[in-house]
């Protein structure tokens, strides 16, 4: 009896050893798979941008320089190299900002612009030669070895240059030289064609943002030169071209390229780390630590970094094909991609859930980047046949003594980008509001009386209370 329970005792231990030996190696076999199902995955995804034209090495970049005498860059940095010896001081920065707003300028704004105009002549002088250049090169040395670099392009000051131009374009007409402050605010559209040479999101931003000055500065002078046509027909004029936009299907392959530097650059310092708990640590922005046990074992860790990888290069790419098309179809693939990407909650996407997520502050997630590109540029489009359809208008009243009860009246009605349908158009006493329905579909042109909040693309004329200068302004509501 003694015999038969220690042999009953031995046979269940070997079977309790085979069944712990049998699920240790069903679990290797599933993480085996998995890992060899997510390296598919990745590579893949990697042929497939390939295929689609996407580079993995940011040195394909690089493009040749035109010709010293041909090449703004240059300017710029002769521009670059002024503004560092001798920055704006805070008079002048104060000065400039009466540039960057639709509100009117008042007498005193004016005789600031003025003096700034006069005391910034060889700065003006350089801008005036880069924006007659048409080539341009910023000179980015791309494929440099530490992947970050490649964010940073050139540190040349050209955020500020639209507003130096906006600021001598008024002083122009305030001289009565109309004709040649509009020339001189649109020949700033040529600061945002040199942009469109530089690569990724923050260059997208920023050739966006210079449009958007550019043309804040055509509202103020179409505005002060309401009663000239020679200034209407000159803004309807410049406004007829293109707008200087850059391409967002390849400002988000680039962002594939930079995300995948990143990122593989991640899966490189983890590998070669001693210890790379200490790497996953709790910050201000964001709690690393989830990733600390797929950092233990390197298997793991590579099959971790494959799956995000492989995730958001689909999702880039797939966006990255209908981003160029009308804003509405676009929007809809773009937040239904977004939606796609918030699914991935296990933590074994967890890098895919923190750079989609909104609860990283101050940084954009990849999906509501992707719409605030979209949302610039329709939004730059819509303001610029909003204010070209204007000065149609004011010109049709000089001829016709009234402003049109309908805008097919004028002939073909400019497309509003957010609705792909005719801009929108009602007379308002002696006066007219035309507008864009905006980015959510909901804008009506508001009232005179209100300043629309969120903005959205309008032209309301006799100029609004919230659009006059800040002194006539407070006269007209009774406040001192």
């Amino acid at each position: 009896m003694k015999r038969f329970a220690i042999a009953a005792a031995i046979l269940l231990s070997v079977f309790f050893a085979f069944t712990v030996m049998h699920k240790f190696q069903l679990v290797k076999r599933e993480e085996l798979r998995v890992e060899r199902q997510n390296h598919r995955a990745y590579l893949s995804e990697i042929q497939l941008a390939q295929a689609d034209g996407i580079t993995f090495d940011t040195s394909n970049f690089n493009v040749p320089s035109p010709p010293p005498s041909e090449d703004a860059g240059l300017i710029y940095e002769h521009i670059d190299a002024e503004l560092k010896a001798h920055p704006f001081s805070k008079d002048e920065k104060d000065a400039l900002w009466a540039a960057r707003r639709r509100r009117l300028p008042t007498p005193a704004e004016v005789a600031r612009l003025r003096s700034f105009v006069l005391g910034r002549a060889s700065l003006l002088k350089l801008i005036h030669q880069a924006v007659a250049l048409k080539q341009c090169s910023f000179h980015t040395k791309w494929g440099r070895r530490h992947p970050y670099a490649d964010d940073f392009q050139s540190g040349i000051v050209i955020d500020k240059l639209p507003n130096v131009l906006t600021a001598e374009s008024i002083v122009l007409a305030e001289d009565g030289d109309w004709e040649a402050a509009v020339r001189n605010q649109c020949s700033g559209f040529r600061i945002a064609d040199h942009l469109l040479t530089t690569r990724g999101a923050s260059a997208h931003i920023r050739c966006t943002s210079t449009v958007r000055t550019i043309l804040t500065g055509i509202r103020i002078l179409t505005r002060l030169g309401a009663q000239k046509p020679s200034v209407l027909t000159a803004v309807q004029s410049s406004l007829s071209a293109p707008l200087p936009t850059p391409r967002l299907s390849r400002t988000l392959q680039d962002e594939i390229t930079f995300n995948d530097i990143h990122l593989e650059m991640l899966r490189i310092v983890v590998l070669r780390s001693k210890n790379p708990d200490d790497i996953f640590i709790k910050n201000e922005l964001m709690d690393w630590s989830p990733m600390r046990p797929f950092a233990r074992n390197p298997r793991h860790w590579n099959s971790f970094m494959d799956a995000n990888i492989a995730v958001l290069i689909h999702h880039l790419r797939e966006d990255s094909k209908a981003a160029d098309g009308p804003y509405p179809e676009v929007k809809a693939k773009f937040l239904m991609s977004r939606a796609e990407l918030r699914r991935y909650s296990s933590p074994d996407y967890f890098l895919v859930k923190e750079l989609t997520s909104d609860d990283i502050d101050d940084m954009p997630s990849i999906g509501d980047e992707d719409i605030g590109l979209l949302k610039s540029s329709a939004n730059n489009d819509a303001e610029a046949r909003v204010i070209q359809t204007a000065a149609v208008l004011l010109l049709w009243k000089l001829n016709h003594g009234a402003f049109p009860e309908k805008l097919s009246t004028l002939g073909p009605v400019p497309m509003d980008p957010f609705t792909s349908a005719p801009l929108r158009y009602r007379r308002e006493g002696a006066g007219f509001v035309v507008y864009s329905v905006g980015e959510d579909g909901t804008f009506d042109g508001g009232s005179p009386g209100v300043r629309p909040k969120p903005y959205a693309p309008h032209f309301r004329f006799p100029t609004p209370a919230y659009e006059l200068p800040r002194a006539e302004q407070t006269k007209k509501s009774g406040r001192v």
